[in-house]
C-alpha cells in the first residue's frame, strides 16, 4: 500500500479537532487555556492529563506521553499510525492521497478495517434478515414484540437481527465482497471444523438466534454480537443449547474492556448527576436506555471488571448498580464495591425485587417502578449493613468480628484516610456498633494484613539516594527543593522546560509537570496555590516533608542552580528517551513504518551530547 501524502496527515492534523478526540475518552474540564482530566491511560484520582487545542497536542503526567491528535488515537484505541488516519479521516470527512496516486484496495486495506467492515455487513445483513417478510421472520418479530414487550422502534434503533437457522446466505455474500476466509474467522462470527481454513467448512456461530449488535465506544462501530436462543436454535452442540452466545475476544473486542451501551450513555451521563446505571444485560440495558433512563450500560456477560470502571470514571464520579435481590447479587456487589473505591467510583446499590430484572420490571410495571426503586438507592455502607446484618456467618460474637474484618477489607481500597473513617462511621451507626471501638478493631485489622490499600504505586521516599548536597539526586525532586524556596522562579523554569523532559514515572515528576502546565495556563499563580490545592494525602504528605526538608538549604545563586538542573532534567530526559528508542526498534518488525522516525529521533538526541541545545531560564 503507497504511503499517505504529508499534505493529508497535514491535513488531518490541523482539521481534527482534539478536544473533540479526546473527550471521547476522557471527561475534559477548562484549566486556563487548555483542558485536564483523568488520564485515559493509567488509572489516577487527581487529573494529570492535559489538552492544549491552540497547540493540538496533549501531554499526561502519569503515563509520560504526549503528542498530537493522530498520536492520541493510536494510543488510546491502539491502532497503527495508519489506522488512526483512517479513522480520522473518516470523522472528519477527509480523503486520504496516497504516494503513488490510488488508495489501498480491499487486499492492502488495514485488517482493522476490515474486520469493522465485516461486522458492519453482517449487522446490516442480520437486521434485513428480522425484518424480512417470510413466516420465519414475522414469528421471531412476534417473539420481540409480544413476549419480549419491546416495541419494532426500539428494534429499529439498536439494529436487533436476526439469523436464520439453516442459511448460508451471510458467508456467501462477505465472500463475493472479496472478504479473506481468515478475516471472516478473527471475526469470531463464523466457526470452522477442526481450524479449517476452508470456507466450504465454516458454520455460522448465531444461527437461529436474535442478535445484538455490541459497539465500540468512540464512533459506534459494531465490534462484536450477543446471540439469544429462539424457539428456532438448532441444539447440536453444547454452544447451541446456551442461552445467550457471544462473540469471542477478537483484535476488535476485548470483553473486559468493552461496556454496552456505552457509546450512548456517555453523552446522557453529562446531564445525569446521578451518574451511570449499571445492569446485568443487554437486553436490561435496551428495556431501561428506552423507558427514560439513558446512562444504562451493562458489561458482557462476565463480572464486572477493573478497567470497566476505570473507564466509566472517566465520564462521571458516580454509579448506580442495579442487582438481583438474591445472594447472588449480594456477593457480586461486595465484590464490586471495593473496586468502586478503587476506581475513585461512588456507587449506590439498587436492590430488585426477588425474581425481578430491570427487564420483566419496567415491561410488567412501567418506568415508574424502576424510578421508585433508584428513589432509594442505598449507600455502600447502608448496603453493606444490610447484607452483614442479612448473612448468618456474620451474627453472634464472632460474627461480629467477621463482619468488621470484612468490612476493612473493602474499605482498605479507598485512597483516603478520610474518606475511609467517615464510611466507617456511618457504618458503626447503621451495623450498631460502638464507633471507637470500630475504629479500634480495624485499625488492628489492617495491621494484621486483613488487606493492604490499593496503591496505584509505592512512592519513593524522600530520603532516598541523596547527593554532596544531602538532596534527592532526580533533577525533579532538586527543582521542588529549589521551588519550595523560591518561588518566583516557577513559572520562568515552567516556561523553559517542555513537559516530556520530566520523568512521570516518579510521584515528584507527576506533580511537577502538574505544577508546570498550571502555571503556564494561569491556573494557578503561584507554589503556594498549587500546594494548597492538592487533595490527595499521599501527595500533600509528600509535598509537606519536601517543605520541611528545603528549609535546611540555603542557595546563594537560585538563577544558576535553575539554569543547571534545567539542563539535568533536559539530560535525564535524552538519555532516558535513548533508551526507549532503542527498545522500541529492537521490538519492531522488519519494514515498520515506525523504525524511520525513531532512528531520526535519536540521531537528533545524539547530536546533543556534542553540545546542548539553549537551556537558560529567563527571569523577568
Amino acid at each position: 500500500m503507497g504511503r499517505v501524502t504529508q499534505q493529508s496527515i497535514d491535513e488531518v492534523r490541523s482539521r481534527a479537532d482534539i478536544v473533540a478526540e479526546v473527550e471521547r475518552h476522557v471527561r475534559l474540564t477548562k484549566a486556563g487555556r487548555s483542558y485536564k482530566g483523568l488520564s485515559p491511560f493509567t488509572s489516577e484520582k487527581t487529573a494529570s492529563f492535559y489538552v492544549d487545542p491552540a497547540k493540538g497536542a496533549y501531554y499526561c503526567f502519569s503515563s509520560n506521553q504526549g503528542g498530537d491528535v493522530i498520536r492520541f488515537v493510536m494510543n488510546v484505541e491502539h491502532l497503527s499510525f495508519g489506522e488512526a488516519l483512517e479513522v480520522l479521516a473518516s470523522r472528519y470527512n477527509i480523503d486520504l492521497t496516497y504516494e503513488n496516486g490510488a488508495g489501498p484496495g480491499r487486499a492492502e486495506r488495514s485488517a482493522r478495517r476490515e474486520l469493522l467492515d465485516i461486522h458492519e455487513e453482517a449487522a446490516e445483513y442480520y437486521h434485513q434478515a428480522f425484518l424480512a417478510e417470510n413466516d420465519l421472520a414475522e414469528k421471531v418479530r412476534a417473539y420481540w414484540t409480544e413476549e419480549r414487550h419491546f416495541t419494532m422502534e426500539v428494534a429499529k434503533d439498536f439494529r436487533i437481527g436476526f439469523e436464520p437457522p439453516t442459511d448460508s446466505e451471510l458467508l456467501r455474500r462477505l465472500l463475493k465482497k472479496g472478504h479473506a476466509p481468515a478475516m471472516l474467522l478473527e471475526s469470531g462470527i463464523f466457526t470452522a471444523r477442526e481450524g479449517s481454513a476452508d470456507p466450504r467448512y465454516f458454520r455460522s456461530r448465531f444461527r437461529g438466534r436474535l442478535l445484538v449488535p455490541i459497539r465500540e465506544a468512540t464512533q459506534g462501530q459494531v465490534i462484536a454480537f450477543t446471540a439469544r436462543k429462539l424457539f428456532c436454535t438448532p441444539g447440536a452442540d453444547t454452544m447451541e443449547l446456551s442461552k445467550y452466545v457471544n462473540s469471542p475476544g477478537t483484535s476488535l473486542f476485548h470483553k473486559s474492556h468493552v461496556l454496552f451501551n456505552l457509546d450512548r450513555a456517555q453523552k446522557a451521563v453529562r446531564n445525569e448527576p446521578a451518574g451511570f446505571m449499571m445492569v446485568e444485560g443487554q437486553l436490561d440495558t435496551i428495556r431501561c436506555f428506552s423507558s427514560g433512563f439513558p446512562a444504562t450500560v451493562a458489561g458482557q456477560g462476565t463480572s464486572i471488571t477493573d478497567e470497566q470502571l476505570h473507564i466509566l470514571k472517566r465520564h462521571s464520579d458516580f454509579l448506580r448498580v442495579v442487582l438481583d435481590g438474591d445472594a447472588a447479587g449480594q456477593k457480586a456487589a461486595l465484590r464490586l464495591m471495593p473496586m468502586a473505591f478503587a476506581a475513585g467510583l461512588e456507587p449506590r446499590f439498587a436492590v430488585l425485587p426477588a425474581g425481578r430484572d430491570p427487564d420483566s420490571l419496567i415491561a410488567k410495571d412501567g418506568p415508574e417502578a424502576m424510578g421508585a426503586i433508584l428513589a432509594g438507592t442505598l449507600s455502600p455502607m447502608q448496603f453493606l449493613a444490610r447484607t452483614l446484618k442479612s448473612s448468618p456467618e456474620y451474627q453472634g460474637a464472632h460474627g461480629l468480628a467477621a463482619a468488621m474484618r470484612r468490612s476493612t477489607e473493602i474499605l482498605a481500597s479507598l485512597e483516603s484516610e478520610v474518606a475511609r473513617a467517615e464510611y466507617l462511621r456511618e457504618l458503626s451507626l447503621a451495623m450498631g456498633f460502638d464507633y471507637q471501638a470500630a475504629l479500634a478493631d480495624s485499625a488492628r485489622f489492617a495491621l494484621r494484613g486483613a488487606h493492604a490499600p490499593a496503591r496505584s504505586e509505592t512512592p519513593r521516599p524522600v530520603a532516598a539516594e541523596n547527593n554532596a548536597f544531602g538532596r534527592l539526586k532526580t533533577p525533579e525532586s532538586e527543582i521542588w527543593y529549589l521551588l519550595l524556596r523560591h518561588g518566583e522562579l516557577a513559572l520562568p523554569l515552567a516556561l523553559a522546560a517542555d513537559e516530556s523532559w520530566i520523568d512521570a514515572s516518579s510521584l515528584e515528576g507527576r506533580l511537577l509537570g502538574r505544577l508546570f502546565w498550571q502555571l503556564k495556563d494561569g491556573e494557578v499563580e503561584s507554589v503556594s496555590d498549587f500546594v494548597k490545592a492538592v487533595v490527595e494525602d499521599e501527595e500533600r504528605n509528600f509535598l509537606y516533608s519536601l517543605a520541611m526538608a528545603s528549609r535546611e538549604i540555603t542557595y546563594e545563586t537560585p538563577q544558576q542552580d535553575a539554569d543547571n538542573l534545567l539542563e539535568r532534567l533536559f539530560i535525564s530526559h535524552r538519555k532516558r528517551r535513548i533508551l526507549e528508542i532503542d527498545a522500541k526498534v529492537a521490538a519492531l518488525p522488519a519494514g515498520s513504518e515506525l523504525l524511520e522516525p525513531l532512528l531520526r529521533e535519536k540521531v537528533s538526541l545524539s547530536r546533543t551530547f556534542k553540545q546542548l541545545p539553549c537551556l537558560k531560564v529567563k527571569v523577568g
